[in-house]
């Protein structure tokens, strides 16, 4: 009997998973989807360039390079059902195969219809692969651990923020933007080759032949999920909204090196992922996600009205404290939430709260600022994260007083 049907068959008995946390397949996990980071990353910030170097004018370059989110966005609910459905590792390696060859697609286009042809193509993928990869990891991690898991699961992710355009920028100065795609395609294709050494996985079989029956909305949505993607959407949104505004801030107030802010943000939060998830197992969701509410409003009103360096790199900590600890505790509590054989549309519904506040967040902000300033852009900021933490209170409030009506 070999080591895929043993998997299976513990997995059917319910005796898949000891508390034993980094196994072999956990680790290669998080190591592979690293890269799939590192390879994304290596591309974004050369793409723009690229479609102009293709005769595109810059407004159809942005276009260019944004529908990627909303691509994702839309393909988010099919992703979820096709991750639950089918076999997740072979998912990963076709997914990972097709990012790879939408990146080798980049280095051949050779007019903008092309480019658009792949980096829809590319976006599909992507976002099937990384609703797959993160359910795929979780049946790794033992339910006792999925905060600590998903937390250092995450860590993997604000490497390849760190390395991949920084990476993919070298590459293309030194050697041409067609070099950088080339090298990020190849390791794509390296990626979904070593996949083929994970064990294999599938559902448990009676849920399998439930599952092939009929397809209903909650196999796209997750109902029960949706005010916890919400309340991870206000943290991506802030997220949204530092990344576009904030070098525009510095320079209006004349605060230099703002940049540093990305420097101790990164730090932070590989410091707070160490421990956070082991809180949330420990003592629950409201004992961290109540805290990162606070932090993250502090650090919104701190940035609004900040003049110096020093207090833009405080309000970097606390930003990075909150975004750090509460993301991954909810993406965590979405997936502890719904059986295992549907961890795939718990994690598409996570991520359809996510793209819309990375992708909505930004766009109402532009407004705010254009009509006031970006004081008050950020207070509005702050005030989000207050209605946020007011209507989570309500929210577990009533959700309490409905388990204890069943008790």
């Amino acid at each position: 009997m070999n080591n895929d049907n043993i998997l299976i068959e513990q997995e059917e008995s319910g005796t898949v998973k000891s508390e034993k946390l980094w196994t072999v397949p956990y680790i290669t996990l998080i190591s592979l989807g690293t890269f799939v980071g590192i390879s994304f990353y290596m591309v974004m910030p050369l793409l723009t360039k690229f479609a102009v170097k293709l005769g595109s004018s810059l407004a159809i370059a942005g276009v260019i390079v944004g529908m990627f989110s909303f691509v994702a966005l839309f393909a988010r609910p099919v992703s979820g059902i096709i991750s639950d459905r089918l076999n997740k590792k072979v998912v990963f390696i076709v997914s990972t195969a097709l990012i790879g060859l939408s990146l080798l697609g980049y280095t051949i286009s050779t007019n903008v219809t092309v480019l658009i042809f792949f980096r829809v193509t590319h976006a599909l993928a992507f976002s099937v692969n990384g609703i797959v990869n993160l359910a795929l990891v979780s049946k790794f991690i033992p339910r006792k651990r999925i905060g600590e898991g998903i937390g250092y699961f995450g860590l993997g992710q604000i490497i390849a923020t760190a390395v991949g355009p920084t990476l993919g920028l070298y590459i293309g100065e030194k050697y041409g933007l067609s070099v950088s795609f080339l090298i990020a395609g190849i390791i794509m294709i390296c990626v979904s080759a070593l996949m083929f050494a994970l064990p294999n996985t599938k559902t448990k079989k009676e849920n399998y032949q439930k599952q092939k029956r009929r397809i209903c909305f909650s196999d796209f949505i997750a109902m029960n999920v949706l005010p916890y993607a919400f309340f991870g959407a206000v943290f991506s949104m802030l997220n949204g909204v530092i990344g576009s505004y904030l070098v525009l801030l510095g320079d209006e107030r004349g605060i230099k090196n703002i940049s540093l802010y990305f420097t101790v943000n990164a730090i932070s939060l590989i410091i707070v992922r160490t421990f956070a998830g082991k809180i949330y197992d420990k003592y629950g969701l409201s004992t961290v996600i109540i805290p990162s509410f606070i932090l993250a409003l502090v650090a919104s009103m701190f940035i609004g009205y900040a003049q110096t360096l020093a207090i833009i790199l405080v309000a970097s900590a606390l930003k990075a404290f909150a975004q750090g600890s509460g993301q991954p505790t909810i993406q965590a509590e979405c997936i502890k939430m719904l059986p295992e054989e549907k961890s795939g549309v718990a994690t598409s519904t996570y991520y359809i709260g996510a793209d819309l506040g990375q992708g909505i967040g930004p766009m109402l902000a532009g407004v705010i600022a254009s009509t006031w300033n970006y004081k008050v852009m950020f207070v509005a900021c702050a005030g989000v994260f207050l209605v946020s933490l007011i209507l989570y209170l309500l929210f577990q409030h009533k959700k309490n007083l409905s388990l204890q009506q069943e008790i």
